[in-house]
């Protein structure tokens, strides 16, 4: 049988837990709203900063074309619209596992609103294990140029952070 009291003890302590979890999430979004403003504010010096590191980077960001403080109002959607999103993803090879292989996967949705349609919702994985493969097998010489990029990612990093 379900005793209520123990219960009870368990529940307040998650309503405790949330409520800091709650205060941490409201800190996270004070500190990126802050980091957002003072971006705006200096955002040629971060862009000279990135198209001098892009080179050395291991995942290129997208370069703003807009001021980063530039707000658009949008109108009220229709009462019936479709909405169309895609996304992928990649597992690369590893060189540390028994089989050489890559997993492609991209996904797709299309919710439609105000009407009496069904979602779709759809993935495509694409594998492959040949050695004629996209992904070329790591050498030596390509891990030691992948641990530089690593420590140049790293200083970019810092740099970053001290501005």
């Amino acid at each position: 049988m379900l005793d209520l009291t123990k219960a009870a003890k368990a529940m307040q302590g998650m309503s405790q837990h949330l409520n800091v979890e709650a205060l941490a999430a409201r800190l996270r979004l004070q500190v990126a709203q802050n980091l957002l403003e003072k971006a705006a504010v200096g955002q040629e010096n971060l862009v000279e900063l990135q198209e001098s590191w892009s080179d050395r980077t291991l995942f290129n960001a997208a370069t703003p074309i807009e001021p980063l403080d530039d707000r658009k109002y949008i109108t009220a959607p229709p009462a019936a619209h479709t909405v169309f999103a895609t996304d992928g993803s990649q597992i690369s090879p590893s060189h540390h596992e028994i089989a050489y292989c890559y997993l492609i996967n991209v996904g797709t949705v299309m919710l439609h609103y105000g009407q009496s349609r069904h979602p779709v919702l759809d993935s495509v994985p694409k594998s492959g294990w040949d050695t004629g493969a996209p992904f070329p097998k790591p050498s030596p010489s390509r891990k030691w140029a992948a641990i530089g990029q690593n420590l140049t990612t790293i200083n970019y990093q810092r740099q970053l952070w001290q501005w």
